[in-house]
């Protein structure tokens, strides 16, 4: 990874929000059900390039539309050219980079089927009234007044008679995460070599291997 974006480096005096204008760049699912995926870059495959891959759309999910994930693609390249044609600067308040329709789509990205945190609220609960909640939230968001609440902790039993702990986070900060990482993979993207394989979509272990073959 290249040098990255130091804190010895002036924080940019820009806003959040004119980043976000001026750019051209998450339980024991209860006894039986399993947490949702880890909320970290997923590999694709994708072998070509050092830039995070293209998100595609969710077919099970009826409530994001397409016209919706253009406009977060178009959003996170938006971020992308900012970060390679500012290196030195920082995105210091992403929170303010987050659009609904990027809510939106870490939405559609959620299992259904899993336990909900410690508000009780499962996903189908957090969807009945979703517009509203998302809208909600996103004002938070750019308020600065949205806290996380704490993850639900549980023990889950494992093989060999000893248990394992797991924290079930809440829909909404699931949601948060989501979008964050969205944001936070564009950002670093531009950072990386072409031969760096640990932790990044659409690189794996089995590709820097094949590489190392050659």
């Amino acid at each position: 990874m290249r040098p990255s974006r130091s804190s010895n480096h002036p924080t940019s005096s820009r806003s959040g929000s004119e980043y976000a204008q001026q750019a051209p760049k998450a339980r024991q699912a209860n006894d039986v059900r399993e947490s949702d995926d880890r909320i970290v870059p997923a590999n694709s495959g994708n072998s070509e390039g050092g830039k995070a891959v293209k998100l595609s759309r969710d077919s099970r999910s009826t409530l994001f539309t397409l016209s919706g994930e253009i406009a977060v693609i178009k959003r996170l390249e938006r971020i992308s050219q900012r970060a390679e044609s500012h290196s030195e600067e920082k995105f210091n308040n992403l929170l303010t980079l987050i659009t609904l329709d990027m809510l939106h789509m870490a939405f559609s990205r959620l299992k259904s089927d899993k336990s909900p945190g410690i508000d009780g609220q499962s996903v189908g609960d957090y969807g009945a009234n979703l517009e509203e909640n998302l809208q909600g939230l996103l004002q938070r968001l750019h308020r600065g007044s949205y806290r996380p609440k704490p993850s639900l902790r549980r023990d889950i039993p494992k093989e060999n008679g000893k248990t394992r702990p797991l924290g079930m986070a809440c829909v909404e900060d699931k949601i948060v995460q989501r979008t964050l990482v969205m944001i936070l993979e564009r950002i670093y993207e531009v950072d990386f070599y072409a031969n760096s394989y640990g932790y990044r979509p659409g690189k794996s272990c089995h590709q820097a291997l094949g590489e190392l073959e050659r």
